[in-house]
């Protein structure tokens, strides 16, 4: 039997350079249309003939890297979708796999070619976020700062591309049950959750009791990964020795707030191998994000060593067992994350042991049976269509 042949489109990058990397190593890749060729770092595992790119794409996308706030990125998405779509006409394939807000032209194209249209969807169901995001703006978070004409016009085109995709891949039960709540069709959708490279993050071998404790958010630096509510939290622990140290890309408002709050260290974005270092130099992380369809970052970090605090509203809240490697508090809730931050800081003995649990369980979700689940699911839709 001939294998499938599979397209794979992508804007930006996310996860899907590890789902074209378990795709070309079942031999089932065909193309990856990217913009992002110039982050050769990320796709250094895929031959040169299979990545198809756009120079005139790359040129605006230094532009928007450099003028992120000026330019939408929904706009750049529409971009790429657009010319993904004309380029689909030049291939005999299968099926494609898109990604939100990207896909609506390139769906369009294949639907009328009977190709199977696959949305990995690495986000929320827009109707569950709208909720959400209101909730927060009532209670003093401002997580969007968008016009209403432009959030309409973004999930009517989210809509779109759920009808018209035949299969759905959801990230973690959470993204599924928001999913469900947004009313997609439970037949139509199919988890597979990510994965982490669990010889690049490697558990800590030492765990120091020192009278710092030492807490750690990895991430956007944003509204919506519950910052707000993690500084409120830090603000009313009134000791001394404790540090909080922020690693990601910040907003400009973030960066205000944190002027008047002492003790914490901010760091930009950084390379891989000092993200390890930053995992092992820490003794606790923290992510209560207000709403994440995964959080890769806190397989990484549980993969290093450390226990984890999540929110209800974090998708690898799958990998946390409540109380073993870590804890899950309700999101928006400044009491529970103090309260978990004060019980790591009188039981420092727990540290080690919950981390160590945390390593343990990060292995189950290995970035290998990541491929493996991705790749079932495929070519099990596609045999079943048939």
């Amino acid at each position: 039997m001939q294998k499938p042949k599979i397209i794979v489109a992508h804007p930006g990058l996310q996860h899907s350079v590890k789902a074209c990397n378990a795709l070309y190593r079942s031999g089932l890749l065909l193309k990856f249309f990217t913009s992002h060729l110039r982050r050769k770092d990320f796709i250094k595992d895929l031959p040169s003939d299979v990545i198809v790119w756009n120079p005139s794409l790359s040129i605006l996308d230094k532009i928007y890297n450099r003028l992120c706030d000026k330019l939408s990125v929904y706009k750049w998405a529409i971009w790429f979708d657009k010319w993904v779509s004309e380029e689909l006409k030049k291939y005999n394939f299968d099926c494609f796999i898109g990604y939100e807000t990207a896909s609506l032209e390139s769906f369009r194209v294949c639907k009328e070619r009977g190709i199977y249209c696959v949305l990995d969807h690495a986000a929320t169901h827009w109707k569950w976020q709208n909720n959400l995001f209101t909730k927060e703006e009532f209670l003093g978070n401002q997580v969007v700062d968008l016009s209403h004409k432009l959030i309409s016009e973004v999930n009517a085109r989210k809509e779109k591309e759920l009808n018209l995709a035949d299969l759905i891949l959801s990230l973690s039960s959470y993204s599924k049950d928001t999913l469900l709540y947004g009313g997609v069709p439970d037949k139509k959708i199919r988890m597979v959750s990510l994965g982490v490279d669990i010889d690049k993050f490697i558990s800590k071998e030492v765990y120091l009791q020192d009278k710092e404790l030492k807490i750690l958010f990895v991430g956007n630096i944003v509204p919506g990964k519950g910052i707000k509510y993690l500084l409120e939290a830090y603000l009313s622990l009134t000791l001394n020795n404790i540090k909080l140290k922020l690693v990601g890309h910040m907003n400009m408002n973030i960066k205000n707030i944190l002027k008047k709050y002492k003790n914490i260290q901010y760091i930009p974005t950084v390379n891989v191998d000092k993200l390890v270092d930053l995992y092992h130099e820490a003794d606790i992380f923290v992510f209560p994000s207000i709403n994440d369809s995964f959080a890769q970052v806190v397989v990484e970090a549980m993969s290093c060593g450390l226990p984890v605090i999540v929110t209800e509203n974090t998708g690898a809240k799958d990998a946390v067992r409540d109380g073993v490697d870590g804890f899950i508090i309700p999101a928006s809730d400044v009491e529970a994350i103090k309260e978990k931050i004060l019980y790591f800081y009188h039981n420092r003995n727990k540290i080690e042991e919950m981390g160590k649990n945390a390593r343990k369980q990060a292995e189950v979700y290995n970035l290998e049976k990541y491929g493996e689940n991705l790749v079932k699911v495929i070519i099990g839709a596609l045999g079943s269509r048939k």
